[in-house]
């Protein structure tokens, strides 16, 4: 995975991975605490020669997804299993960025886009974006165009026609062979938010068109000012250029010459830029936008965890105020901006809906507005495969990641090797960063990082509900619309003073968790320290500081402002160390407990020395920065802790504080006290250094594995098994196992009569779930929902929900109703397709079938269309009859015979609708018997 972030790997707040849980899994114990195996050697494998590493021995699992036509290296390998999960996303990302700004003075935020143009001198249909900035009073015009040159992606109308050049159904067809799912937004129909969007998504109706794409890209560019010329656009006498950068490693390359032949068919001329991974991510996410180095890029996301109730994938991928949007928040950097998607994104994020219907309309809102401003074209949801040993033990089969899981590499043992050995695509990359505020952006740092932490909460991998994992918690709330009142003694940190202080009277929150720390109070660090609240304490802190700190904040602008909506919901902190608890007070809410829970839970990922000494040198020596977007903006090096000279520079700067007899108490003494003695203090230092002079980084946590080395030029990264007694976890904790999706089928395939109502039945098996060789079947409610599209003309006609008519361990019967009113609207021999889908609570993935019917005339109809079959040869008969009375004057006789076959017609029509009405009574009687007998069963 590439991109800017990791998707949900790294959400608000990079360095609190906040996932969480349920009830926690019993399984049987094993006799050693910490990791399933003694090692795990992580090595760089191209994935050409996956298949030939197997066969050598030289690893026993690889955990970059292959796609299918990387699976025939494996013929002849024996002792080998795949698993695969939906957890690659492929999208293009495009530039919005103008090529001219104009500044107005005061705000003109309100006025009409006539008034503004005239104002700017330039015609309304090139401006693309208007923003007002209180601060300066000044409203900046962004310019699509300016009569020198042009960016056809900062119009709307031309991005959102990029969604009819892609071909989805091919790219899953024929470049991923069936191993994966069209996605037209940031979800697909693998993700359990879903089934909110199903129905809007496919309101959209976007398909492969290019002729459509062809003219909306014609009417905005040509209201633009562009012409074509011989069939390429060109805008000042200049060819229209696209600078279009694709990724070489994997089948983007291949996706992207299957746009850049659509781009080039519609008129552009593209610059296809061939690059590998941190060559791309320098040009698109460290430069100025404004600067069009690229226009478009093939991005690549790898899933961190699935989401039951998704809060932050909207404003990760649509929203400006999170940081991946172009601009990426960045300070002197353009920046697409959005205000109405910033304040629902925010809303969802923050827990300010009301209820959950309030949070699904605003989530489908935000997903219209996404789909409508298509700065990212969303291309496949890519099922990764991944190989692992037949006799592998301790696999957990997450539905999002698949062996990628933090459960399976924590878990993970071979019987008789103690010692396992992963492949990965890149152990290193110039973007790998392991530092936790600005790093873990990749998916090759995240896949090693996770294995050596345990977090307060994470998510259930089947299902994507919070769940705890090293904390024990309790929730109380005021939500969605009351208050509570902060106790006086709970504290808060004051930037502008430096140090911890009550909170002021008064103070309000909506929530409050108590999060019972004792799994975390006296365990070990890996360098030996003990984990105490001084820690814990120190965490806040430094992330307060960084955000609320105008020094800090300026210089890590990326980092501050995308956090600084989190923090402002906190209202303050209460260490109870009695009983090791502490109590966080925030503004948040939500419909499920557990996300309340999840939403504060910051763990403690390294010690206070770590964190201090990491701040110290970024913001204090200014040696290095801490995101690789103010490293670039500000020509530093990224702190990295497991690069070697970092890890010294931050051993000698812990060497001075020493010899300095500097200690920072503010970040852990608040009024009722302090949490760590200077002595304390000193052998952390101390530690330290030790750690960095045995293993040569520095990075130290908490998990059942700690990272023993990492070699960047040999792309070698070897974590061992932390033993310590103290730890709590044995490997068999991980161990989930593996779950099934429901099934669905519908076992006779409905008959739709224009005008009458239709039923029919689905069939659902309901899902199970597997943990060491037992299979149960999973709890949970099962919701059934179907939509309904008119195929000519490619629109839903009608959504519902099917509803259940009988239950039993092994099936659940559904039945689906299309309603009259729908059906009137149907047109006879017109077809219509039925998509059904079966959501479950327990397990995540969807079941799924589409249904293509042909609607059938209703009698009615018929009768209607048989009296008019008859009525025109009537009517031509007569206009004969008459014609000949007036030009022939046709005997009295022959008149009275052309009135009697009349007649006699008239009475073959009469015995026609004798014989149809008969018909429609039986046909009704019969339906009648029918539907008595669903209906009965």
């Amino acid at each position: 995975m590439d991109a800017h972030k990791a998707i949900l790997c790294a959400t608000l707040l990079m360095a609190m991975v906040i996932f969480p849980v349920l009830p926690i899994y019993t399984v049987a114990q094993q006799q050693n605490k910490g990791g399933g195996s003694e090692s795990i050697t992580f090595i760089s494998v191209p994935l050409d020669r996956v298949g030939e590493a197997f066969r050598a021995g030289t690893i026993d699992a690889y955990i970059f997804g292959l796609k299918p036509t990387q699976l025939d290296q494996f013929q002849g390998v024996s002792n080998i299993r795949f698993i695969s999960a939906p957890g690659g996303l492929v999208s293009l990302i495009l530039n919005p960025a103008p090529v001219k700004t104009v500044n107005l003075t005061g705000d003109w935020s309100e006025k009409s886009l006539d008034d503004i143009a005239k104002a700017v001198g330039y015609p309304k249909d090139v401006i693309s974006q208007v923003y007002y900035d209180k601060d300066n009073d000044v409203t900046y015009v962004d310019l699509a165009a300016d009569g020198s040159s042009i960016n056809p992606f900062a119009i709307k109308e031309v991005r959102y026609a990029i969604n009819y050049v892609v071909d989805r159904d091919f790219v899953v067809k024929n470049i991923y062979r069936g191993y994966g799912a069209p996605m037209v937004t940031f979800l697909s129909s693998y993700d359990p938010t879903y089934m909110l969007i199903s129905d809007l998504v496919a309101t959209y109706g976007i398909t492969y068109n290019p002729a459509y794409a062809k003219l909306l890209i014609e009417k905005a560019l040509t209201a633009a000012g562009a012409t074509l010329v011989g069939g390429k656009w060109h805008y000042a006498g200049r060819p229209i250029q696209i600078n279009f950068i694709i990724r070489i490693e994997d089948e983007r390359r291949d996706i992207g010459d299957l746009i850049a032949t659509e781009l080039e068919n519609l008129g552009f001329v593209i610059n296809k830029q061939y690059l590998p991974f941190a060559q791309a991510l320098s040009i698109v996410y460290d430069t100025d936008p404004k600067e069009l180095q690229w226009h478009i890029y093939t991005e690549g996301w790898g899933k961190g965890a699935l989401d039951k109730y998704d809060s932050a994938t909207p404003a990760q991928m649509c929203a400006p105020w999170f940081g991946y949007m172009p601009g990426w928040q960045t300070e002197g950097y353009w920046w697409y901006r959005n205000d109405t998607i910033d304040e629902l994104t925010q809303k969802l994020y923050f827990g300010k809906f009301t209820s959950f219907e309030d949070y699904k309309q605003s989530y489908r809102t935000v997903t219209a507005m996404c789909i409508q401003e298509s700065v990212r074209i969303w291309i496949a949801t890519r099922m990764d495969i991944h190989v692992v040993r037949a006799d592998a033990q301790g696999i957990t089969e997450d539905l999002s990641t698949g062996l990628r899981s933090p459960f399976s590499i924590k878990a993970l043992s071979i019987p008789g090797k103690p010692d396992v050995t992963i492949g990965h695509l890149w152990v290193y990359t110039a973007r790998t960063i392991w530092n936790v505020y600005g790093g873990f952006t990749d998916v090759y740092s995240v896949d090693i990082q996770r294995a050596t932490y345990d977090p307060l909460i994470w998510r259930d991998p089947f299902n994507g509900e919070p769940i705890p994992i090293r904390v024990k918690y309790s929730v109380t709330t005021a939500g969605p619309n009351g208050t509570l009142s902060v106790p006086s003694d709970a504290i808060i940190w004051d930037a502008s003073q430096g140090k911890w202080v009550n909170v002021a009277p008064g103070t309000k929150a909506v929530s409050v968790v108590k999060y019972d720390m004792s799994m975390f109070i006296g365990s070990k660090w890996h360098h030996g320290m003990n984990i105490t609240w001084g820690d814990i304490l120190a965490a806040w802190a430094l992330w307060f500081d960084l955000v609320y700190n105008d020094t800090k904040a300026s210089f890590e602008t990326p980092i501050a402002s995308t956090n600084k909506p989190f923090f402002d919901t906190i209202k303050g902190l209460r260490v109870v160390p009695e009983d090791n608890t502490l109590e966080v007070y925030f503004d948040y809410w939500h419909f499920d407990s557990n996300y309340i829970a999840d939403y504060a839970a910051l763990t403690p990922i390294n010690p206070v020395e770590l964190l201090v000494l990491q701040n110290t040198i970024v913001f204090d020596v200014q040696k290095y920065a801490l995101s690789t977007t103010t490293g670039t903006a500000k020509k530093l090096p990224t702190l990295n802790l497991v690069l070697k000279d970092h890890a010294i520079d931050l051993a000698s700067l812990a060497q001075q504080l020493l010899a300095e007899n500097t200690f920072p108490s503010k970040y852990f003494t608040t009024p009722q006290g302090t949490y760590m003695s200077l002595d304390e203090w000193k052998a952390r230092l101390q530690a330290f250094v030790s750690w960095v002079d045995q293993h040569g980084h520095a990075w130290i946590s908490q998990g059942p594995y700690y990272l023993d080395s990492f070699d960047k030029d040999a792309q070698k990264a070897v974590i061992k098994a932390f033993r310590d007694p103290a730890y709590l976890f044995t490997a068999d904790y991980w161990i989930k196992g593996s779950a099934s999706s429901p099934v669905l089928t519908v076992p006779a395939t409905p008959t739709i009569v224009v005008g009458n109502a239709t039923t029919f039945i689905v069939n659902i098996v309901p899902p199970t779930i597997t943990v060491s060789g037992r299979t149960t079947v999973a709890s949970g409610n099962i919701f059934v929902q179907y939509i309904v599209k008119d195929v000519q003309t490619n629109t839903v006609i009608d959504v519902g929900q099917a509803q259940l008519i009988s239950s039993g361990a092994t099936m659940l019967t559904y039945q689906i109703t299309i309603p009259v009113e729908v059906a009137r609207r149907m047109t006879p021999y017109s077809y219509y397709q039925i998509l059904v889908y079966a959501f479950s609570e327990a397990v995540a993935v969807p079941a799924f079938t589409s249904i293509t019917v042909q609607a059938q005339p209703s009698i009615t109809q018929l009768i209607a269309g048989v009296v008019t079959s008859q009525i025109a040869p009537l009517q031509q008969q007569v206009e004969r009859v008459s014609s000949n009375v007036i030009n022939i004057g046709t005997s009295v006789n022959d008149v009275k015979d052309s009135v009697a076959t009349l007649d006699n017609r008239v009475a073959t029509l009469n015995n026609y609708v004798l014989i149809l009405t008969a018909l429609a009574v039986v046909s009704i009687i019969l339906n009648g018997v029918l539907l008595f007998k669903i209906l009965k069963k």
